[in-house]
């Protein structure tokens, strides 16, 4: 994304959010989520950058009725961004109920 590229992450993080709102549920759904929440890490914005990576979790998890371990894997991956994003931000109070969530879901799905 050029944008990206020029250093205008706010600015593609709200392109990415206009795209994510044009695609039909889809595997494209997280990235875009992760994207976007990589843009908001890059202007200094980790809470934001946190929630939107969580957003990728839910969305891998979405995508299947019921998701099997690499869904599963690929959703634990976001939410460890989560953490570090809020970590870096100072917000504890986010990083513990993101692990707790973490841990919730790899213990559904003990083949990960």
């Amino acid at each position: 994304m050029a944008q990206e590229r020029e250093g205008e992450y706010r600015d593609a993080a709200k392109t990415l959010l206009d795209s994510l709102e044009d695609v039909e549920e889809s595997a494209e759904m997280p990235v875009i989520a992760d994207w976007i929440g990589s843009c908001l890490e890059r202007v200094g914005e980790p809470d934001d950058a946190g929630s939107w990576y969580e957003t990728a979790a839910q969305l891998a998890l979405a995508i299947d009725a019921s998701p099997g371990p690499r869904r599963v894997s690929e959703a634990l991956h976001f939410l460890e961004k989560a953490v570090e994003s809020y970590r870096a931000g100072g917000n504890r109070k986010a990083v513990e109920r993101v692990r707790v969530v973490a841990h919730a879901i790899a213990k559904s799905c003990p083949t990960t």
